[in-house]
């Protein structure tokens, strides 16, 4: 969300931000940014995994390319940490 010329409220259970509001029951603490850290969506094929990604299942399980079937699963690479889908 833009934050220029944002104006942020908070009253009993509701938090309005701009013209959005959002139910925050259990509201503590907030953080900001001045980045943008928004994740995006890529595209990756199973050939894209090198021979040091690791691959879990949602249970933790750790998997092998060739156990993959539908689903969705975490791989760890070299430099980032995916969640992919596989269909």
């Amino acid at each position: 969300m833009p934050v220029a010329g944002l104006s942020i409220s908070y009253s009993g259970t509701k938090l309005y931000a701009g013209s959005a509001s959002f139910e925050v029951p259990d509201l503590s603490k907030m953080y900001f940014s001045a980045t943008d850290v928004s994740a995006g969506v890529e595209q990756l094929s199973l050939d894209d995994l090198d021979e040091h990604s690791v691959i879990y299942d949602l249970y933790g399980r750790r998997l092998t390319k060739d156990q993959l079937k539908n689903g969705v699963y975490l791989v760890k690479g070299n430099n980032a940490t995916y969640k992919i889908m596989v269909k």
